[in-house]
Parts: structure tokens; sequence; C-alpha cells
């Protein structure tokens, strides 16, 4: 895979078994390209993962940091940083992630993304938004960044979702295909849709197994 670090002092490392150690010049991240022309950042991977194609990383800020866990699938994972500093991307382990663009631009954004989550094709996630919006009267800025994007444990998210900066997902939140995501969520196993999305269903769980295949186990 290509890789292009032009920056000063941008580490990779690589973790196994609970070590930690740190690639040289030569070693690679098989499925991954990577980009980095700014300085003294940080990128974590837990080498255990199985399945990782198509995934690159852009970053162009300094001091910022990203953590990928052990995963099964990592599939067309595109994750940008861009000039703002301090930035920070997790995403935890056993995560299935089949097309996810995920993108940072100001200072001391961030991204987590919690463990068990499985998130489909061409979802978005923008935690800034890289342009101002002022109010006309006061000359206050609106959209301010205040959260960043937090994502809960064993959340799955639906095909063409695009979630905005400060959302809030807690566990087990199922968001519906093509949803647009803008806001803080703080109860957990329901689904929400729409746009902007809002809670349609709660008490709710779910499986990787297809509907037929849970029936079948349960003996219904």
């Amino acid at each position: 895979m290509f890789y292009s670090i032009k920056g000063k002092n941008n580490k990779i490392f690589l973790i196994k078994n609970g070590t930690k150690r740190q690639l040289n010049f030569f070693e690679k991240i098989r499925g991954f390209r990577i980009n980095i022309t700014g300085n003294n950042n940080i990128i974590e991977f837990n080498c255990d993962s199985k399945d990782i194609k198509d995934c690159s990383i852009n970053i162009i800020g300094d001091s910022s940091r990203i953590e990928i866990g052990k995963s099964n699938h990592l599939h067309n994972l595109k994750i940008g940083i861009g000039s703002g500093n301090n930035q920070i991307v997790k995403i935890g382990n056993n995560s299935i992630i089949e097309g996810l663009s995920l993108y940072l631009w100001e200072e001391n954004a961030k991204v987590i993304i919690g463990e068990n989550a499985l998130i489909s094709s061409h979802v978005h996630i923008w935690a800034t938004d890289g342009h101002s919006i002022i109010d006309k009267n006061t000359k206050k800025l609106i959209n301010t960044e205040k959260k960043g994007v937090i994502i809960g444990n064993n959340c799955w998210l639906g095909q063409h979702a695009f979630l905005t900066k400060n959302t809030v997902l807690p566990e087990y939140t199922i968001v519906s295909a093509h949803s647009v995501v803008t806001g803080e969520f703080t109860k957990p196993n329901t689904v929400i849709a729409g746009t902007p999305a809002k809670i349609i269903k709660d008490n709710v769980e779910w499986r990787h197994v297809t509907p037929t295949e849970y029936l079948k186990a349960q003996n219904l």
C-alpha cells in the first residue's frame, strides 16, 4: 500500500498481544494507504484485524491521534484530518465497517466509536463543518463544535446515514438508512430515523444474524 509521510516526528504503532511497537520505515499496514504532511501525529493499529481492504488515512494537521482496534472487517474506511491540531479518532474493538468516510477539520475535534459497532456502506461522519455560520446581528458563531461525535458500544449505522458534529449516540442505537443525525441522544436501545433523526422505536436490541437465522435459533 502507498505511504507518504513528510512531516516530522510522526509515528505508527502496532499492538499485538498487549505489546506495542513502532513500525520501522519499511513496514506497512496491509489494506491502508497513509498520507501525513503534519507533525507529531500518532496512529495506533491493533494488528489482530483480519480483513482490511481499501482503507486510507490522510492527516494534514499536527498532534492528532488515531486509534483503530481489532476488527474482523474493515472495508472502505476513509479518515481525513484537516489543518486543525489535536484531533482524535478512536474506533473500538470488534467493529465491522463496510464503508465509512470520516472527516475532522477543527482544533480538538474528535470522533469516538465504541466497541462492537456495525457500520454499513456509504456512511458519513462530519465532526466539523469546515465553514462558519454567524448570527447576522450579534456576529456570534452559531455552529460551534462542542462534543465531537460520540458513538456508544453496539451501535448499528444503516446505509447512507449522515452524522454531523455534536452527535452523541448511546449504546444499542440503530440508525436507519439515509437518516441525518444532528444532535445528542441519551436513551439507549432505540431506533432513530429521519431528517433530522428522531426516535421511532425504543426498548430494542440487534444481532448480527439474519431474521430467519434468529427465528430458527429461537425455535420460533
